[in-house]
């Protein structure tokens, strides 16, 4: 028996498009797939890659969580640069993913991972 702790998002159906976004549940989804994306990963300039959007999706995570608690939009706000930088480098991940990892279910929810928390780009602030 599968228990909801257990479950990734991938095996979720998807979404209803006309439901709003759920920044929380994107960031946490591709913080998983980054850490199945870095154990998958051939070299260490690619971990060292990966770990980094890793270490700054947590970041933004953690913001993310500590503002829902707290209910401050002002958390959120003060997180847009911290977004934006983040943004970039995640973009230049999505490209080169599939040369860093081999295995290509990793690499497909890597990168399905990362579209979905660049959709939010605008949404978030």
């Amino acid at each position: 028996m599968t228990t909801a702790k257990n479950t990734k998002l991938a095996a979720l159906p998807p979404p209803d498009p006309l439901q709003a976004a759920d920044p929380e549940a994107y960031y946490q989804n591709l913080f998983d797939t980054l850490g199945d994306a870095y154990w998958a990963a051939s070299d260490l300039a690619s971990k060292d890659q990966i770990q980094g959007a890793r270490e700054a999706v947590h970041t933004i995570l953690t913001a993310i969580t500590r503002a829902k608690i707290a209910k401050n939009t002002s958390e959120l706000i003060r997180l847009g640069p911290m977004v934006t930088k983040t943004n970039v480098a995640l973009k230049q991940l999505q490209k080169d993913i599939n040369g860093i990892v081999k295995k290509i279910q990793v690499a497909a929810d890597v990168e399905n991972a990362i579209a979905k928390v660049l959709s939010l780009a605008g949404k978030l602030m």
